[in-house]
């Protein structure tokens, strides 16, 4: 390959990337909640612990994405890490990105009167996140649609309907959204039939915006079972058998959870029904890995949401064969890991306290569990809300209670507060610390699986 030539420039981008993961390896596989039973902070090289130390808490919190807090008499090491951080992230390695969203492609409300979005945000019943990647993804759909000479797209666990209503609404093409959950399209039958009721409403007071909406939006919802595993074979049948006879489309899904999107790549690959693919990959933790390679894939990996729980028979990690061969496989805290926005953290500078909390009181619990109670392995407490971070006796009693401890293991306020005073207060910082800069690599590890998909269709042909 010529090195202009895009199969070789992602091939060479994920060389790179798969070499400083290798390097990186130690930091990602240290989950913060074994920092006190791991004697994690010993791993890291003493002059990054110095440089790290000398930051403010709130300068910890912004380090992954400010680079203006990050000092040039650091060592070269360190400076060196946040380069290659910076680098590997998506937008960096493929800039072709930033020219579609940039440029090539309008916001769908950039077209419509301004009293128009509120009232189709409100009837649709979206919130300002879930409208922002709507307004950007229908014109988007509109263009690939137009590019392949396809007037039809197919939303693949298409969920409340929201792509799907305003996509039929604003846009010309037909939309068929599946979802195996009957509960959602109930949902977005009935969200679609609240948007045409604003509508006709507006249109009485003197609003007639049927040059930017339809008034007759070419829209149907099926219920059918969506299988992680799933072939395009099956997705065709499955449609046929809902009574559409229209043949082939563009094939899109929006927070394709763990392995689906892989598996809508696979079917653009292998049929010739799927016009184009469009995809928003999430829930990394979700996708399975070689089992071989991976003895908690087993009884730990589960299927896309609204999806069956079985294994398929071709893991979403790795597609390429290059990632096959030089990177098998990731655990599930590196995929996890993957998961988080670090971009987050530039409009939740309210959050920093709770977010520090929350990896320092975590550390310690683990602590009591192993060294205290003798429970050892990783247990999972779920999403919390800020109301438990009062403090650390408030924290503990609800982990107690999500994990099941029997009362015998339930320790005191007193016992509670002895260790935090003696494992949390004094690492407190030192747990902000290695949180800041493990997940500073979150985007990078993201680029890995996305590359390896973009790898996995070059090899396919498909430049």
């Amino acid at each position: 390959m010529e090195a202009n030539d895009p199969r070789f420039q992602t091939a060479s981008f994920l060389e790179e990337i798969i070499k400083f993961m290798k390097e990186m390896d130690w930091m990602m596989r240290n989950h913060g909640i074994r920092f006190l039973t791991e004697n994690v902070w010993d791993k890291v090289p003493p002059s990054w612990r110095d440089a790290l130390m000398e930051l403010s808490e709130e300068e910890l919190y912004m380090l992954p994405v400010d680079p203006s807090v990050r000092r040039k008499t650091w060592p070269l090491a360190l400076q060196a890490f946040f380069k290659c951080v910076d680098r590997f992230q998506i937008t960096h390695i493929v800039p072709s990105l930033q020219s579609v969203f940039k440029s090539n492609i309008h916001k769908l409300h950039s077209k419509w009167p301004e009293e128009l979005t509120p009232r189709l945000v409100r009837a649709s019943g979206m919130s300002p996140k879930k409208f922002h990647e709507v307004d950007i993804l229908c014109p988007l759909l509109e263009q690939i649609g137009r590019n392949v000479g396809s007037k039809r797209v197919i939303d693949l666990g298409c969920g409340q309907g929201y792509l799907c209503n305003i996509l039929a609404l604003s846009c010309d093409v037909d939309v068929l959204g599946i979802d195996s959950v009957a509960t959602q399209v109930a949902g977005a039958n009935r969200r679609l039939k609240t948007i045409q009721k604003e509508l006709r409403i507006q249109a009485r007071k003197g609003n007639n915006w049927e040059s930017f909406v339809s008034a007759d939006p070419k829209v149907k919802y099926v219920q059918k079972p969506i299988s992680c595993s799933m072939t395009a074979s099956d997705l065709f049948e499955a449609i046929e058998e809902s009574g559409d006879t229209q043949s082939g489309g563009v094939l899109v899904g929006l927070h394709t959870c763990g392995d689906l999107a892989a598996s809508m790549l696979r079917m653009f690959n292998s049929s010739p029904q799927v016009d184009a693919v469009l995809n928003v990959g999430c829930c990394y933790n979700l996708m399975t890995v070689p089992a071989e390679d991976n003895p908690e894939v087993a009884s730990s990996s589960s299927s896309t949401s609204g999806t069956g729980s079985e294994l398929p028979s071709q893991p979403g990690y790795p597609m390429s064969k290059q990632c096959a061969q030089s990177l098998p496989s990731l655990i599930r805290d590196i995929r996890s890991l993957a998961c988080q926005s670090v971009e987050r953290r530039h409009f939740n500078q309210t959050e920093i306290e709770r977010v520090h909390k929350s990896h320092s009181y975590r550390a310690v619990f683990q602590y009591i569990l192993e060294q205290e109670l003798g429970v050892h392995g990783r247990l999972y407490g779920g999403t919390m809300s800020k109301d438990y971070f009062e403090n650390f006796v408030t924290y503990s009693r609800e982990l107690t209670n999500r994990f099941h401890l029997p009362p015998e293991q339930h320790l005191s306020e007193e016992k509670l507060n002895y260790y935090w005073d003696t494992m949390g207060a004094p690492w407190h910082k030192q747990i902000c610390a290695f949180d800041s800069i493990r997940t500073a690599l979150a985007p990078v590890i993201e680029s890995l699986i996305l590359l390896d998909r973009v790898a996995y269709m070059r090899e396919c042909g498909h430049d």
